[in-house]
């Protein structure tokens, strides 16, 4: 029987894809198909065109018969000026660190995610110096206005000073404003506002402290309780909580709106400071009215007055808590 081998060298260019017969490379590639004879090849009969010349020392036959590539040419290294990252081949200066992949810019990384996280890492770091920029401008005299001093005012011969004006709005009812601040804006109670959170009537008083038409148009005619579900109510309320006249307003509304309880506390005997920094904390969670009543019951002696309103609530109870902190319960006789 005759036996019968022949051999095909054929020369490709680089393609533009990898195909099971093609291999992305910088050179030439040579296929080569045997057959499974492994008889040696007869030398080619004249006429025949090879393309190509013959490798002088051919690889062994496949044992299989199928078409064998010949070996896979070794990669280059990628052109200058380029690096890979977790989201591909990148330019060099986005190589490298978090850090100075942060510092191109999101818009230059490829990856969608990557981008998303980085654009979540800045919001947190941003937050971040935020809330440490807000803590530091509070007791600098910032957006709360801790340290600031609010002009005083007397109630039937009693002097009230900027001092504890301070202390007890800024310290004991704002917590040193790091829980009521003059831009707070909230759905509680249906619309609360400001360093007092001005709620419900004391929403009312505030009003009269500013000119809500220049805020709230025509609707400043009919302002309905409850008014933060109206978005006009909202935005007009965002714009004066951010203006000039804003904090003189607030402070002036605040103190509207305790003294009658001060002149009440000041009618049954209350003199101390801390005495009148209970009744202006009371009146500021229950109205003139509210503390009135409260001090009713407990015969208007200020301590026992104090106590029964730590226990209405947790948040009553810190503002005790407060309350001694900025005004510290001294011993009989000192």
């Amino acid at each position: 029987m005759l036996s019968l081998s022949f051999a095909l060298a054929l020369t490709v260019e680089p393609a533009s894809f990898r195909g099971s017969l093609l291999c992305l490379a910088h050179r030439p590639v040579r296929l080569q198909a045997y057959r499974a004879d492994p008889s040696p090849p007869m030398p080619s009969p004249p006429g025949l065109l090879l393309f190509g010349p013959v490798p002088a020392e051919e690889p062994p036959p496949s044992p299989s018969g199928v078409v064998e590539l010949g070996p896979a040419p070794a990669e280059e290294p990628p052109p200058a000026g380029f690096s890979w990252s977790l989201g591909g081949p990148q330019g060099a200066a986005q190589g490298g660190s978090l850090q100075e992949q942060r510092r191109a810019g999101p818009g230059r990384i490829r990856s969608r995610r990557r981008r998303e996280a980085l654009a979540q890492q800045a919001a947190s770091d941003a937050k971040r110096n935020g809330r440490a920029e807000d803590r530091r401008a509070r007791w600098e005299g910032g957006v709360c206005g801790w340290g600031m001093s609010m002009p005083g005012f007397s109630i039937a011969g009693h002097r009230f000073t900027p001092q504890w004006l301070d202390r007890t709005l800024h310290g004991v009812i704002a917590n040193r404003c790091h829980s009521k601040t003059y831009r707070d804006l909230s759905s509680l109670d249906g619309g609360t506002v400001g360093i007092a959170h001005f709620a419900s009537g004391s929403l009312r008083t505030l009003y009269q402290y500013f000119n809500t038409a220049r805020y709230f148009g025509a609707h400043a005619r009919n302002i309905p309780d409850r008014p933060y579900r109206f978005a006009w109510w909202r935005e007009g309320m965002r714009r004066f909580l951010r203006s000039a006249e804003s904090r003189s307003a607030q402070q002036r509304a605040w103190r509207a709106y305790i003294t009658p309880a001060l002149a009440a506390a000041l009618r049954h005997g209350w003199q101390s400071d801390r005495e009148l920094a209970i009744a202006a904390s009371v009146a500021n969670s229950l109205g003139a009215w509210g503390f009135q009543q409260l001090a009713q019951q407990n015969d208007w002696d200020a301590e026992r007055t104090l106590r029964s309103y730590a226990r209405l609530s947790e948040h009553k109870e810190r503002r005790r808590q407060r309350l001694d902190r900025e005004f510290p319960l001294r011993p009989p006789n000192t």
